[in-house]
């Protein structure tokens, strides 16, 4: 069984909560946003990296709900102090005033749960174009990608779909995430300058790819956390990883 919205945000909340208290290394909160093609592994490839650095995982779909729901929005920002939250609002409102994002109040209200979790730090958040909200100097920021035959196979298996349909859903995906971005904050998905890393799965498999970010993490914050204790091994191609919540989709 799923565990449900309000379960999640719970849970999240009260890990915050323990962070507050306990000893924690003298670092910069940190983020990794993972944008990826449909099909290119990137949400698996996300969930292993989430346990490996021993990092909260926020999906797509959680986020969104988040962001819909404006309580949750609340309590979600109102767990930072109020100089993180008079900066939350001050860069919003900055930032929607010069045009650069386009202006709605779904847009304000996710930006500002992505504000609080970067502020937060210590997750990997997948999607909702999380790589321009957030400010680079502590996020790593991930593509994930792979040819488009790779990606229809990895579908069809997964969906158990004819070739064509397969095809034709990573056509749709790709095409929608693509509209997503460019009308919320108009800008190409696509256009490598956006990340700091772009893999080919294709290429390197989920493993190789691990490694890659991770040496990635390092180069770019100078140091890569310890696995914690009793996590499984975060290079297991096949392993049975599950996002909280929605499940993986790619």
């Amino acid at each position: 069984m799923k565990p449900n919205f309000e379960y999640l945000v719970n849970r999240r909340l009260q890990e915050w909560a323990t962070r507050q208290v306990a000893p924690r290394p003298a670092a910069p909160p940190i983020v990794v946003c993972v944008s990826r093609e449909h099909g290119s592994g990137g949400a698996v490839l996300a969930a292993l990296l989430a346990r490996r650095l021993g990092f909260q995982l926020f999906d797509k779909k959680l986020v969104e709900e988040i962001a819909a729901q404006s309580g949750a929005g609340r309590r979600m920002i109102a767990t930072v102090d109020e100089r993180a939250q008079s900066g939350i609002e001050r860069w919003v409102t900055s930032v929607f005033e010069s045009g650069a994002f386009t202006d709605s109040e779904y847009l304000r209200g996710l930006v500002r749960v992505l504000r609080a979790i970067a502020a937060h730090g210590d997750a990997v958040v997948v999607g909702r174009g999380a790589q321009f909200a957030l400010a680079p100097e502590a996020t790593l920021r991930l593509r994930v990608v792979a040819p488009k035959a790779v990606r229809v196979t990895r579908i069809a298996h997964r969906d158990r779909l004819l070739e064509e349909d397969a095809r034709a859903q990573v056509r749709e995906m790709d095409a929608r995430w693509r509209a997503y971005v460019q009308h919320h904050f108009q800008a190409d998905i696509d256009d490598p300058a956006h990340y700091d890393v772009v893999i080919n799965t294709g290429c390197y498999g989920i493993p190789a790819s691990m490694d890659l970010v991770l040496a990635a993490f390092r180069a770019r914050f100078g140091y890569v956390p310890e696995m914690p204790l009793g996590n499984a091994s975060a290079t297991e191609e096949h392993a049975p990883v599950r996002s909280e919540g929605a499940g993986v989709e790619d």
